[in-house]
């Protein structure tokens, strides 16, 4: 049987081949190259980007990151907590292709990170991400994304790009638990194809793989692996000119590893995405979750698959809005759905809200602010000992640019976690105060025009 992840691999390795045509090839007048966007933007993919910045294409983007970390509770206790500074060496690419068929554009930071009191994390740092976009015939289109990282969590995703390489609303992973500093190594891999079988009309299914792995874990820290396979089957259909309204079934299957617990996850959502203006979207969806888990017995034994556990059905609902003005980028999310365990828990009932603002207030001047607040309730309480997780956090960021493309970049964020056990006690809570600041060069070249 074929896996979601070998499918993504085929699909990966018959595209590339593609990219090697001539400019002639892939330019074909005889094709059908009208402009049609996509049907869930914000469901798939949304950022904080500047309306300017998502028209820069066919561009060689790069430079070089210096920058400096500090958090209060750096390995994530109620008390005895330890302060630590990290220090990043961080240089990073972006190359922007774009063709009437084909367009991609790949991202890379690498770099070293030190730390000053947990030299155990001291290491060499990467995160990778593709996304590719391919029309197979006039009314049929491939995409492709690809995100790989190796990284110590908080400390070097200050200096990520606004457009981050992950998936959006329905496809990331956990973002609301806090964590200790350990080593995180994941992988995001997804392929989807849409088919425009009638002006109006869209049919398409999506297969996906995503993989977090922790090493080097502080002592006292439980940290658990995930891996989620998920496929999804879409029909959306255009009911006013900027009004697509659609129904998406959803299948996905989360493991985790020490825990011996598997969930498996059937949605079936109504989706509505209005594109209020050409830099404006909003997008909801709703609809019935089922989720069902598999807990093995204690000491190995396996009793025919499992002790199943099935939950009633309950409603998974979200709505999402992004703005990319011209100065300004807006991003609000809410959503209620079944999420993996953000590397505390198993699998969980996420309620989760964010916001940000991106603004530039002069030409040498941008600020950021953000909030975001979580709340894990796990599915089941046979593996751990949290009735739940609540987290809340906000930050601002300022930035300058000291000459042509030298940037400096000062930034402050509060959080809280607050534990809920079976124990007696609680709640036990858990805050961070963390404060940066870097220092880059950014270039930006035209190519391949």
């Amino acid at each position: 049987m074929i896996t979601t992840r070998q499918l993504v691999l085929v699909l990966f390795v018959a595209v590339v081949p593609l990219w090697g045509q001539t400019n002639a090839q892939i330019d074909s007048p005889t094709e059908n190259t009208e402009s049609v966007p996509s049907q869930t933007p914000l469901l798939n993919q949304s950022s904080l980007a500047y309306s300017s910045e998502l028209e820069h294409t066919n561009y060689v983007s790069g430079g070089v990151s210096l920058g400096a970390t500090f958090d209060d509770n750096t390995l994530n206790r109620t008390a005895d907590r330890l302060s630590n500074f990290t220090y990043s060496f961080l240089p990073f690419v972006e190359l922007d292709h774009s063709r009437s068929r084909l367009a991609w554009q790949l991202d890379y930071a690498g770099g070293f990170v030190l730390n000053q009191h947990v030299a155990v994390d001291n290491q060499a740092s990467h995160d990778v991400g593709l996304r590719a976009s391919y029309r197979l015939s006039p009314h049929v289109t491939l995409a492709l994304r690809d995100h790989f990282f190796r990284t110590t969590g908080f400390y070097d995703q200050v200096n990520l790009k606004f457009t981050p390489p992950s998936g959006g609303l329905l496809e990331q992973s956990n973002q609301f638990v806090i964590t200790p500093l350990a080593r995180q190594v994941g992988n995001a891999a997804s392929a989807e194809v849409d088919y425009q079988f009638a002006r109006d009309s869209r049919i398409g299914a999506s297969g996906s793989f995503d993989l977090l792995h922790y090493r080097d874990v502080p002592l006292a820290a439980n940290l658990i692996d995930t891996q989620s396979v998920r496929g999804e089957v879409f029909y959306n259909h255009r009911v006013f000119s900027q009004n697509w309204f659609g129904l998406t079934y959803r299948y996905d299957k989360i493991s985790f590893s020490p825990l011996p617990e598997r969930a498996l996850v059937n949605s079936l959502l109504l989706t509505d995405t209005v594109y209020l203006s050409p830099t404006m979207t909003l997008a909801v969806f709703a609809g019935p979750e089922q989720a069902n888990e598999r807990i093995w017995y204690p000491g190995g034994a396996r009793v025919a698959s499992g002790l199943v556990h099935s939950k009633p059905l309950s409603l998974a609902v979200g709505t999402g809005f992004n703005w990319n003005g011209r100065r300004t980028g807006v991003l609000v999310q809410t959503s209620r759905l079944v999420s993996d365990g953000g590397g505390a828990l198993g699998a969980v009932r996420l309620l989760s809200a964010e916001a940000a603002v991106r603004h530039q207030w002069t030409r040498s001047i941008s600020a950021q602010l953000g909030a975001a607040y979580g709340n894990n309730v796990p599915l089941s309480r046979a593996n751990t000992p949290y009735l739940s997780l609540k987290m809340v956090s906000a930050n601002f960021s300022l930035t300058r640019n000291l000459a042509n493309a030298l940037f400096i970049t000062v930034g402050y964020s509060r959080a809280i976690q607050q534990e809920y056990q079976t124990a007696p006690g609680g709640p036990f809570e858990i805050n961070h105060n963390r404060a940066w600041a870097t220092l880059s060069y950014d270039f930006s070249r035209p190519w391949g025009r």
